[in-house]
């Protein structure tokens, strides 16, 4: 069978089973269709991800704090060692007293996962209010976890 014959072949069954799995489809498309929404929104906004790597080099180079979006028990029951607990809930109603001193140095959110719209919107409102080296985790905590790397339990 040659390329043009194998593609035809390969559409045709792509077609059919988006007929036959339509919901699944639509639900695949709107996600997809969700997560590159986000990123335009991200790069518009000039709010930079950042790997484990990237953050590691930002804190030793530049002082950025970490601060930890997630709730107080997600927080207790494993954090990144030095980061901050900041609720998303103080973070809207504008209280940065706990990270008033990354203010210049910058600060890197960590939500839960990929694509966590509660630190991309805590990302927004830092950086609104002169938080200008404002980064988000990529991943968040989960992909954190999933590289092995170490985590301190407890409180503040």
């Amino acid at each position: 069978m040659n390329e043009t014959a194998e593609a035809l072949s390969f559409g045709t069954e792509l077609m059919n089973f988006a007929t036959n799995h339509f919901l699944m489809t639509i639900i695949w498309v709107m996600g997809f269709g969700y997560l590159i929404w986000l990123q335009i929104n991200i790069m518009i906004d000039g709010i930079k991800s950042v790997d484990h790597n990237k953050m590691a080099f930002l804190m030793n180079s530049q002082g950025v704090g970490i601060v930890d979006i997630r709730s107080s028990d997600d927080y207790k029951k494993g954090h990144i060692p030095g980061s901050v607990s900041v609720t998303v809930s103080e973070i809207e109603k504008q209280n940065f007293s706990l990270i008033e001193k990354y203010r210049n140095a910058g600060v890197v959110i960590v939500g839960k996962t990929y694509g966590d719209t509660e630190a991309y919107n805590c990302a927004k409102v830092l950086k609104k209010n002169g938080f200008k080296n404002t980064f988000l985790l990529d991943g968040g905590i989960l992909d954190w976890n999933g590289s092995g790397l170490p985590t301190a339990t407890g409180s503040k």
